[in-house]
């Protein structure tokens, strides 16, 4: 261990610039209970805080009146704080420990309400000005998707980005309605005959499926919601060379048929059926 008696000049000097012991000890590397001693036979001995009376000690932390009961240093004393005015009783062993000014009860909850205040104030600033650059990005959006959108040639709703179309299913109807135009308009410009009816047809067949053979049933369908619809085994005209294929709506090309034998042959050709 190094001794502490040559470093006099140097204590002198720290103790003028109000270092503590420990700091003392560490700059010079010496132990701290051995440069108390030497501070004390060189009169650079600092003030105990300890010799100080309990009761002065409160009174000049400034945060207390001393209102009586000190007997010892485990005794409960009461206090009545500057800044709210409460009286209030603490004890002695709680004073030194939070350094003889104890936080006071009401004052702590007036503080801590101010905290939650102020807490409330920044969360709804905070909330506040995220909404205002949401708002901000929102119009900054629309602005630029007004600048362009496009318009959908099949619904007429705007969309934003590349085609003709805001989507697949759009495309799908939109090609639907072409082929059934063109179908119309095909059909329109050939020669039909306006005559033809389900009666007459029925009529003219004996009221014969000709493709399974079985008769059709007029009392197949039910009313549904002021609606007919119409059953398996209820008559229909079927077009022997459909009109997809290039048949005509004639007398020669049609003939009487179930609506499910017509439904399941569809645009098909019948086995012998000439497709020319």
């Amino acid at each position: 261990m190094k001794k502490v008696g040559k470093y006099d000049e140097q204590i002198r000097k720290m103790f003028e610039e109000g270092r503590t012991y420990r700091e003392m000890a560490i700059t010079l590397g010496v132990d701290e209970h051995n440069l108390r001693k030497r501070c004390v036979a060189i009169g650079c001995e600092y003030e105990r805080q300890d010799s100080k009376h309990p009761i002065e000690r409160i009174n000049e932390a400034g945060a207390y009146d001393y209102m009586g009961g000190y007997e010892n240093g485990e005794s409960v004393i009461r206090l009545r704080c500057r800044e709210c005015g409460t009286e209030s009783d603490f004890s002695m062993v709680w004073i030194r420990h939070n350094e003889y000014k104890p936080p006071c009860k009401i004052c702590r909850e007036k503080q801590r309400a101010e905290h939650k205040l102020e807490l409330a104030r920044k969360r709804e600033h905070q909330k506040n000005a995220e909404k205002e650059e949401r708002d901000r990005t929102r119009r900054l959006r629309i602005q630029f998707v007004q600048t362009e959108m496009k318009v959908c040639r099949n619904c007429g709703g705007l969309f934003f980005g590349s085609g003709m179309y805001c989507s697949k299913r759009c495309v799908a109807r939109y090609n639907e309605a072409q082929c059934e135009r063109r179908r119309r308009v095909w059909a329109s410009e050939r020669e039909i005959d306006k005559d033809i009816t389900l009666d007459r047809l029925y009529k003219r067949d004996g009221g014969r499926c000709h493709i399974c053979g079985g008769l059709c049933e007029w009392d197949d369908f039910i009313i549904k919601e002021e609606q007919k619809i119409a059953g398996n085994m209820y008559p229909s005209i079927d077009h022997v060379k459909p009109l997809a294929r290039g048949g005509a709506h004639k007398w020669d090309n049609v003939k009487l048929a179930h609506r499910i034998c017509n439904s399941l042959k569809r645009d098909s050709l019948l086995s012998g059926t000439n497709p020319a």
